[in-house]
């Protein structure tokens, strides 16, 4: 794969620039000034740099100029480059290209089973990811770079610690791409990625928002923190396993080796564990299934998430009492595909445990981006890398 020099890009000046430019643009040189602090010289400079490497363009002029001839506006030019994004979700693999607007142009999902893991799982993405380089090669989209959400324990380096559905231990995923197909690889766990394509382009973007929890529920339950604008991942890389918060001590088994764990008893499959047991019945073999027969009105169906809302909301509302986040996004497949219920009485139990000033300003929203969450969030982190503020 054929990836563009980097180097000058790293340069903070540049990177403060350009994420101005993608998170309030457009704006016209003097309004860089004045939002970054820099010499008017050192913009000048630096967007003419950026427009000859075509990742900014103008856009027509300020026609709220209130002295002298109307300034001409520059914003991200979102043909400028493209970012490569695989997702290794419930459903499959699904990956895309993703523009510098970190707006998908083209995506897949390959569906796959439980069968398929460790080095046939990888060899599967290593030709996903080629198909889409040899589509950007025919289109002529220059690629910058590929970011790729997994579930599991991710470190720092995007090393898999654990991702057990996917047969990865110990499995250096980071170090295998940039040695199979690119120089530029970012590898993040899935909820992360998602919490940061919800907070950085989620059609909920606002500029009021600082501290938000992203809160998966699919065939796992995970979490993505941004707290203070940035995507908190804790000491060693693996904040957010919120799935593996202990609601019932003495709860069912967790694929963890412990008990009672949030996922055990409200993810996908304890969801569904739960309905056979109620309903008696094999048919309903999926989460998708479960999520149907509910909004078709299937009482124990109903019941089921309903309890699993619950759980999800108060495990949820404990954690608001700690962070005091600003906003709360719910996603993941059984979100999705429930009707609002579902997203309705997750927000109940929370606000029961949370602390009234808390509860006052805490909002709750659905993900905006859905099944899309994770592919634009792992190209938002790629941007991240590419133009990075701090040195």
């Amino acid at each position: 794969m054929e990836v563009r020099n980097h180097t000058q890009l790293r340069d903070a000046n540049m990177g403060l620039i350009f994420r101005t430019l993608h998170e309030e643009g457009p704006l016209s040189r003097t309004s860089l000034v004045e939002r970054t602090g820099l010499a008017p010289s050192t913009v000048s400079v630096i967007t003419a740099e950026l427009q000859a490497r075509k990742f900014i363009r103008e856009r027509g002029r300020d026609a709220e100029t209130r002295i002298g001839r109307p300034q001409v506006l520059l914003e991200v030019n979102p043909t400028g480059g493209y970012f490569l994004s695989a997702d290794l979700g419930s459903d499959g693999l699904a990956v895309a290209v993703i523009d510098l607007s970190l707006e998908p142009v083209l995506s897949k999902v390959y569906r796959t089973d439980s069968t398929l893991q460790g080095e046939e799982l990888y060899r599967q993405l290593i030709r996903a990811l080629n198909d889409l380089q040899d589509t950007c090669t025919f289109q002529k989209w220059p690629v910058l770079g590929i970011g790729v959400a997994s579930p599991g324990l991710i470190t720092p380096t995007g090393r898999v610690l654990q991702a057990d559905n996917l047969g990865w231990i110990d499995f250096d995923l980071k170090a295998r791409l940039e040695s199979d197909i690119s120089e530029m690889v970012v590898v993040e766990n899935d909820s992360n990625a998602a919490a940061s394509g919800e907070f950085r382009h989620g059609s909920y973007r606002d500029v009021s928002v600082q501290n938000m929890m992203y809160v998966s529920v699919d065939t796992g339950i995970g979490c993505g923190l941004i707290l203070d604008g940035e995507l908190f991942s804790g000491t060693h890389g693996l904040a957010g396993e919120f799935g593996h918060i202990v609601v019932m001590p003495d709860g069912p088994r967790c694929a963890c080796g412990g008990r009672g764990c949030l996922e055990a008893v409200a993810a996908g499959p304890a969801l569904l564990r739960d309905y056979w047991n109620i309903s008696g019945s094999g048919s309903v073999r999926e989460v998708a299934d479960l999520t149907r027969q509910a909004n078709r009105g299937d009482e124990n169906a109903i019941g089921v998430l309903v309890e699993g809302a619950r759980r999800i909301g108060t495990a949820i509302g404990n954690q608001i009492n700690v962070l005091n986040v600003d906003t709360v996004v719910l996603g993941g497949s059984v979100v999705l595909g429930c009707d609002a219920f579902f997203f309705d009485e997750v927000e109940r139990a929370a606000r029961r445990v949370t602390l009234p000033r808390f509860g006052e300003t805490v909002t709750f929203r659905r993900s905006s981006l859905g099944t899309n969450a994770g592919l634009v969030g792992s190209a938002s982190l790629c941007l991240l890398q590419l133009f990075r503020v701090s040195a």
